[in-house]
């Protein structure tokens, strides 16, 4: 898909048309440039694909332990059992960027209501039957990857993969196509 550029570090994660969000998560990765995973989930009784889950490559090792990513104020102990923190999808696509693109991005979108039409027409260029996804460069620097959100429209939690050295090695959205074990 491409690369993610995060100079400070920090990750948003939102529905880059309905409510784009510049409210980053609170855990920090080292600035820098990580590719972006999709995992296709491919339903055999009528050929359809689905994104299934998106993810930043932080580090190339093994995910021991998950943990659901949280914004400011999010407190975990607060959650029903089968209650998540996440991000609303109205439009049917999710996005990730920097804290510092998703200010700019913002603006963007506030001055230029028809920005979106730019990224839609970007995104077909990816297009396959039921998903598409794009990487949209937000001047001066920076970039988005947007892409297809599972099913469509939902509320959709993201979670930070650890490495036996308790270090950072993905951030994940899933949108909620795997059964779980």
């Amino acid at each position: 898909m491409g690369k993610i550029s995060l100079f400070s570090g920090q990750i948003v994660a939102c529905d880059p048309f309905v409510s784009p969000s510049t409210e980053p998560f609170v855990n920090k990765v080292v600035p820098g440039e990580y590719p972006v995973i999709i995992n296709i989930v491919h339903y055999l009784d009528d050929d359809d694909e689905r994104i299934g889950a998106a993810m930043i490559k932080i580090k190339e090792s093994k995910v021991v332990r998950w943990e659901m990513a949280l914004k400011k104020g999010q407190d975990p102990s607060t959650l029903e059992d089968d209650e998540v923190f996440g991000y609303t999808v109205d439009s049917g696509v999710g996005c990730f960027m920097d804290y510092e693109t998703a200010q700019r991005y913002k603006k963007i979108f506030q001055e230029n209501p028809h920005f979106h039409e730019f990224i839609l027409e970007e995104m077909k260029r990816n297009y396959t039957d039921t998903r598409d996804w794009a990487d949209i460069q937000i001047e001066p620097s920076g970039n988005m990857i947007t892409f297809s959100s599972g099913l469509g429209d939902g509320y959709y939690p993201s979670y930070w993969g650890y490495d036996d050295e308790n270090d950072i090695c993905c951030f994940v959205t899933d949108f909620g196509l795997y059964e779980e074990d």
